[in-house]
């Protein structure tokens, strides 16, 4: 491959990378949902390589893009997500427990007692402008494959759901 070749290749792979960071993702489960039935979630990290990412929601991964928008079914969600190391943050892996409304918008962001080393994130109901219920579930990593949510986090969310909890359990750690 020459010089020539080559440059219109890494265009075009940059270009693709672009395109798909800033695409949304929809879960399966939110596929048949109108707009105005979806949860809407957001990240609020401006860069095309964020700090912090989504890895898995309901231990499902999003594929190989980091969309800045995730279109949610309503209800429990675990929502696994890694710090990103080449950008100064500790790899930590967490899963984050939330109820997520119909109809309403969210964003994640860097909670204010924030350290790269120990970073927590806040979701926040757009529209009420205030901080939601979260819990927090450690979640493993693999060298090769990055986080792994627990599944112990994505059978208890299927549970809220079913049961129809509004409340987490008080043994989640908040």
């Amino acid at each position: 491959m020459t010089a020539r070749t080559a440059r219109p290749l890494l265009t075009a792979l940059a270009l693709a990378t672009f395109l798909t960071a800033c695409a949304t993702y929809r879960m399966d489960a939110a596929e048949h949902l109108a707009e105005e039935e979806l949860a809407v979630l957001t990240m609020s990290f401006p860069r095309l390589l964020p700090e912090i990412f989504v890895t898995h929601i309901d231990c499902v991964s999003p594929g190989f893009t980091s969309p800045k928008s995730f279109q949610l079914a309503p209800g429990w969600r675990a929502i696994t997500l890694q710090g990103n190391p080449d950008l100064g943050m500790a790899p930590d892996p967490k899963t984050y427990l939330v109820q997520l409304l119909p109809g309403r918008a969210y964003t994640y962001l860097p909670d204010p007692n924030n350290s790269t080393n120990t970073w927590l994130l806040a979701f926040v109901d757009d529209a009420a402008d205030r901080r939601i219920q979260a819990g927090v579930m450690p979640a493993g990593m693999n060298l090769l494959t990055g986080a792994r949510p627990n599944p112990e986090a994505c059978e208890l969310v299927a549970e809220l759901n079913r049961t129809g909890a509004r409340e987490l359990p008080d043994w989640v750690r908040r």
